[in-house]
């Protein structure tokens, strides 16, 4: 009676179920032991200003909250990001 099983090709498969395990492994190791990154927000008093203004759609209420915006230092952000480039 014939063998049904080719032998020759079970070496191939066992190399990469053991090889993707390996990748598998490494790569839950590696996320465990990478730090989480925190990033801390840039509190401004600028930025809080706008947190802080109004809701209302009335004329006089977004004028009032136009006139309280400071965008006198708005061109240094931008000479600053121009010249990083």
């Amino acid at each position: 009676m014939k063998n049904i099983y080719n032998k020759g090709n079970t070496g191939p498969l066992i190399a990469s179920i053991i090889i993707i395990l390996v990748l598998l492994v490494s790569g839950i190791y590696a996320m465990k032991e990478r730090p989480l990154k925190v990033e801390t927000p840039v509190v401004d008093s600028e930025i809080e200003a706008l947190s802080t203004q109004g809701t209302s759609t009335e004329i006089y209420d977004i004028e009032k909250d136009l006139n309280e915006t400071n965008l006198n230092d708005l061109n240094s952000d931008i000479n600053s990001v121009d010249s990083e480039l």
